[in-house]
């Protein structure tokens, strides 16, 4: 896990209750930390914009690509991004943030080791990880991009809405678990049931998983 001291600090999150990001090209990062804040690496403020929706709303998107400068010719390979988010989210350790929503278009993001009660995720042409997190509601729409998850904990319902695209979320799924799903020319896995092909099937439970699969590949386990 990074120190996130090492990197620029922009902005200070005490009193926001709910986040959202949304980026292009580049790489977020939100993790738990004991210094939250919002950093940059390799980038600076004027390529995002920063708006409080409400009192305790943060709303920050992507201005500017960042990868189409004359400096920056050719977008760098994925484990690069990886290794090096240009944007940091560290959120709070404690007194767990109310709702986080991450867009990301043609770039990717890292969830790490965080505590919401809503995760809201959209997804295109990208692709998303997410490791040792929890939540009472996750939503998860992706399109044409992957999502791999270890370890997310969702404690009321999870909603995933996949086209073109291989959502994959291991030690998640429970016999007990309930679900409804919807699933057309795709290979749908929860847990140890499968259900290729096309398929319309429910099943009383909880938490709740509620999928509609449209030609991905879909695994809960």
């Amino acid at each position: 896990m990074m120190d996130v001291r090492s990197l620029h600090k922009y902005m200070e999150l005490d009193q926001i209750n709910s986040i959202s990001v949304s980026t292009g090209d580049i790489q977020v990062l939100v993790l738990s930390s004991k210094y939250p804040g919002i950093y940059f690496r390799s980038c600076d403020e004027s390529s995002f914009t920063a708006t409080k929706t409400r009192g305790d709303a943060l709303a920050i998107t992507q201005r500017i690509p960042f990868w189409n400068s004359e400096f920056r010719k050719g977008r760098p390979s994925l484990p690069w991004l990886w290794a090096d988010p240009l944007l940091v989210i560290a959120l709070r350790e404690q007194n767990a943030l109310c709702e986080l929503n991450v867009q990301v278009s043609s770039g990717s993001a890292r969830i790490a080791g965080i505590d919401v009660r809503k995760l809201g995720c959209k997804v295109s042409a990208g692709s998303l990880r997410i490791q040792y997190s929890s939540c009472e509601f996750a939503t998860f729409s992706v399109t044409n991009s992957s999502v791999v998850s270890k370890s997310l904990k969702v404690k009321e319902e999870c909603s995933v809405s996949a086209s073109s695209s291989r959502v994959v979320l291991t030690d998640s799924f429970q016999p007990e678990n309930g679900y409804q799903i919807r699933s057309n020319n795709g290979s749908l896995r929860l847990g140890a049931q499968r259900f290729p092909g096309t398929v319309v099937k429910e099943k009383t439970g909880s938490p709740l998983y509620v999928v509609e699969s449209d030609n991905s590949r879909v695994e809960i386990l």
